[in-house]
């Protein structure tokens, strides 16, 4: 369960993660494993997976929300009995020279 002493307004972005087709995402998960098949650490991971809708130009398909990198608090929300939140899916255009 997450839990932050602050307030979180309504309609607030709470993170910027990286979004993966889930094909994408199982081979970078492939050579992850690869590089760390001796590792005895447990893994680490911050994602959630989200349905495109049917009507989506670009077809039904699952994508996979990575918020490791580029996240903040509520990164680790992840399941609750209760939930209060939601996760809500954008695209947009960056343009990192701007």
């Amino acid at each position: 369960m997450a839990r932050t002493p602050r307030r979180i307004n309504p309609g607030r972005s709470l993170m910027m993660p990286s979004v993966y087709p889930a094909w994408k995402w199982f081979e970078k998960q492939d050579g992850i494993q690869s590089l760390q098949k001796d590792n005895k650490d447990a893994p680490e991971f911050y994602n959630i997976y989200l349905e495109r809708p049917k009507g989506d130009a670009d077809g039904y398909d699952l994508v996979v929300v990575d918020a490791m990198h580029k996240a903040n608090y509520a990164s680790r929300i992840c399941h609750s009995c209760r939930p209060n939140c939601e996760a809500k899916l954008f695209a947009f255009k960056f343009d990192a020279a701007k």
